[in-house]
């Protein structure tokens, strides 16, 4: 499937290098890159001339798909513990280690 994003869509100039396509594993939860964009000059009208981020994907099965560009920033998250599933304060615990 060819993908076309207008450029004047992308709301950060510097994000127009960097833009890519992705979809979601549903065995891994995690996202995948597919694919890059290509600038494409064309016109949609006889007046009208924009630029395209223009990009391929091939869908292989049912999946979520993506624009995005890659960040490398951190995620900061607070995570609180209870001995049941009420929540209350009274209940909950301290010095339980908790992956992500």
């Amino acid at each position: 499937i060819k993908v076309h994003l207008d450029s004047a869509q992308v709301q950060m100039p510097g994000h127009l290098k960097g833009m890519k396509l992705w979809s979601l594993n549903p065995q891994t939860g995690l996202w995948e890159e597919e694919g890059d964009f290509q600038h494409d000059r064309s016109r949609r009208s006889k007046r009208e001339e924009r630029t395209f981020l223009v990009g391929n994907m091939e869908i292989r099965e049912r999946r979520l798909f993506n624009l995005d560009v890659p960040e490398s920033r951190r995620c900061y998250i607070k995570v609180r513990t209870y001995r049941s599933e009420r929540y209350l304060p009274s209940e909950q615990v301290a010095g339980v280690v908790v992956s992500v």
